[in-house]
């Protein structure tokens, strides 16, 4: 690496170091109040509407895992056990696929918040390097 290259990276630093107080390179665990606020947001966005759907969804299929589960304990025949064990099958896919979805759109919001982070943040360090060079 070149000497502007090692500069450039220790401005990088020092400034999400100053903006939250710590090394973003260490690991970041997501706590209850910020999952809780990420699926706040999400109902309240452009997106609300999918996001009731998903959610609609993915209790249509929990009820029908349900009703599957104890339908299956109480028939007699393997041709039934087999049917309800298929349903109940379907249905805990339903719910994977809807969970997978779902925290498909929670994430894309938090991740357009970041990529708009990171550029106002590369813009105050560009007029960083400016006034460096100016001087």
């Amino acid at each position: 690496m070149t000497r502007f290259e090692d500069e450039f990276d220790n401005d990088v630093r020092s400034v999400l170091r100053q903006d939250h107080g710590r090394d973003m390179t260490e690991s970041d665990e997501m706590t209850i109040s910020q999952l809780q606020s990420m699926v706040f947001a999400n109902l309240r966005g452009k997106s609300r509407w999918l996001t009731i759907v998903t959610f609609a969804k993915m209790l249509t299929f929990i009820g029908g895992a349900v009703f599957a589960g104890f339908r299956f304990f109480q028939v007699d025949d393997v041709q039934s056990w087999i049917g309800y064990a298929t349903l109940f099958t379907f249905c805990t896919l339903g719910v994977a696929m809807m969970s997978v979805t779902y925290w498909t759109f929670m994430t894309r919001n938090s991740l357009v918040k970041v990529i708009k982070h990171l550029e106002m943040q590369v813009a105050h360090l560009t007029d960083r390097l400016k006034a460096n060079d100016a001087a």
